[in-house]
């Protein structure tokens, strides 16, 4: 349910920025968007509705949605379980899913102004254990065409785009 929560703001937020951003609106304007743009029957939602509609309020609303579902310490967890969910169920994943949804989840840490390098050691042979025996030995072959470090910490990060190199050509044999 938590999770769902999270996945929900993160989705709404997106969608509000482009409104509260629209310069043609007044924050009384944009306060009026926030309600109605929440799901019904969420805390997002009574939180907003608790706020009577008034410029002065709308900053108020915001900063403490903000501080309930946009914590940055949240939102990686949120991203970290489901790339987690994804990879404990690999006999049901093609690899095409796989690197879409790694992707993806790189894509998400970066909105969040995390770099692969942070998490690059983790990611690295988690992934690598999703992997059937033909990638592997692919893999293998690749890091010794391309002369890939060895896998110190500290080279994690290019191991791993190295690593999503080879997944998108093997991803373009599959198609």
């Amino acid at each position: 349910m938590i999770l769902s929560l999270y996945r929900s703001w993160i989705a709404l937020w997106g969608q509000f920025c482009l409104v509260r951003e629209d310069k043609n609106l007044g924050e009384e304007d944009v306060f009026q968007c926030l309600p109605s743009s929440l799901k019904p029957i969420t805390k997002a939602r009574d939180i907003a509705e608790s706020y009577p509609p008034s410029k002065g309020n709308y900053l108020k609303v915001s900063d403490h949605l903000k501080s309930r579902f946009g914590r940055k310490d949240f939102l990686i967890d949120v991203y970290i379980r489901d790339f987690l969910a994804i990879v404990n169920n690999i006999s049901a994943i093609k690899l095409t899913d796989l690197y879409n949804k790694l992707g993806s989840f790189l894509r998400a840490l970066e909105t969040l102004n995390e770099t692969t390098s942070n998490f690059a050691a983790i990611l690295y042979p988690v992934v690598e254990s999703c992997l059937s025996v033909e990638v592997l030995k692919a893999w293998d072959r690749h890091r010794l065409n391309k002369e890939v470090p060895e896998d110190i910490a500290l080279e994690k990060e290019k191991v791993l785009a190295n690593l999503m190199t080879l997944l998108s050509t093997r991803r373009r044999i599959v198609f």
